[in-house]
């Protein structure tokens, strides 16, 4: 192509450009989408007319906790279970207000250790103390009855001896669900790993 060519066809642009809009426009082309999710017929539809944007994190909570498993058997707290299986939990550390931690890097090496994975090994005995829902939860905290003797396994040195450390707590998933898709296999969920072996008093 010679440069005067290029320079006609860079001329023709501020007139090609419009024309060919209006020709796609006139011709009533509609692009495939280049991605379409498939949603089963019976999966609810989400409308903001009626539900309202207020309530948009209850109805994907609502729509989680109709899909639970119909076997599901819900902790409800101060019950005690026992782990059925090695398996891994999340633990998160509690913290105090304190003025101590007012130093970047003694914060930055606190703030490492708030979160993070525990092994509960098979006969762990563990109760609970709180729920996300009365009667349905999705997600369960518990602390283990050998609260002392496991701390220094779960929690790091320096959160533990850090001046706002205030103890830890574990949580685990109550059961899969629509939004465990791809999740990794260690996940752990309570109703498959522990067993229910003593009411709450």
């Amino acid at each position: 192509m010679t440069r005067r060519t290029l320079l006609k066809l860079v001329a023709l642009l501020p007139w090609a450009g419009p024309a060919i809009a209006r020709a796609v426009a006139k011709s009533q082309y509609q692009p495939e989408p280049a991605y379409a999710p498939y949603l089963p017929a019976e999966f609810p539809k989400w409308n903001p007319a009626i539900d309202g944007l207020s309530d948009a994190g209850k109805w994907v909570l609502d729509l989680e906790r109709a899909r639970l498993p119909r076997d599901t058997t819900f902790p409800r707290v101060g019950q005690v279970w026992t782990a059925i299986r090695d398996c891994r939990v999340e633990y998160h550390v509690s913290i105090a207000h304190s003025k101590a931690l007012t130093d970047p890097a003694a914060l930055l090496q606190y703030f490492t250790g708030l979160f993070g994975e525990a092994h509960l090994a098979l006969g762990e005995r563990v109760q609970i103390v709180e729920v996300d829902h009365p009667d349905k939860p999705l997600r369960v905290t518990f602390q283990p009855l050998r609260y002392r003797e496991l701390q220094d396994h779960i929690v790091p040195e320096n959160t533990r001896r850090s001046p706002g450390y205030a103890g830890y707590q574990l949580s685990a998933r109550t059961a899969k669900t629509i939004s465990c898709f791809g999740k990794e296999p260690c996940q752990t969920y309570f109703n498959e790993a522990f067993a229910l072996v003593e009411e709450a008093v």
